[in-house]
């Protein structure tokens, strides 16, 4: 199932140009061989058609800080409450069934009662980065870079404090009540 969702995320970021045919016809992840990373996987009548990944921060790092490791030690945030999210891909034919909302729903549980994360940083195309800030509650860090490992598109960082989209959410959802993080998600 792994080897299969490698091969998911390889024909999509092939198909969108991100990388080059990489041997194998697989992308590999040394962080998903670490502990408390975890690949989750999407499957519709037995075919993997999309994954999303969750990475701690650890003495490995997160890939993130590849290209953007001032951006994330300025930001003081604390290593054993940090996060990003990675290895996203949905299959072209559930592109715009909202796939990309749930995975990202079922993401931010997992990351916030399972790992207790504070902070999540994710890397996303400069192009697509309004799409995470408005929809998503994450907030630009810094100015966006070339990423040599995707053809050398600028990429953006993004970051979410937990607590500030919790307080946000809940102010704008239920204006004068006091609600809960997982009531609010």
């Amino acid at each position: 199932e792994f080897y299969l969702s490698m091969q998911k995320l390889h024909t999509e970021y092939l198909r969108l140009g991100l990388v080059k045919r990489q041997q194998g016809d697989m992308l590999f992840s040394p962080w998903f061989f670490s502990p408390g990373n975890r690949l989750f996987i999407v499957r519709a009548a037995g075919e993997v058609i999309g994954t999303i990944g969750f990475i701690k921060q650890s003495e490995q790092g997160m890939p993130a800080e590849k290209i953007f490791a001032d951006a994330i030690a300025a930001t003081h945030c604390r290593p054993e409450t940090t996060g990003e999210i990675g290895s996203l891909c949905i299959d072209e034919r559930y592109r715009g069934t909202g796939m990309l909302r749930t995975l990202y729903a079922w993401m931010m549980l997992y990351a916030i009662f399972e790992r207790r994360v504070e902070t999540l940083f994710i890397q996303v195309e400069k192009r697509k980065a309004r799409f995470y800030q408005d929809l998503l509650f994450f907030r630009q860090l810094g100015e966006s870079r070339s990423h040599p490992d995707y053809e050398g598109r600028e990429v953006a960082l993004l970051y979410a404090d937990i607590g500030a989209v919790s307080h946000l959410l809940s102010r704008q959802l239920t204006p004068g009540k006091n609600t809960g993080l997982r009531q609010l998600l």
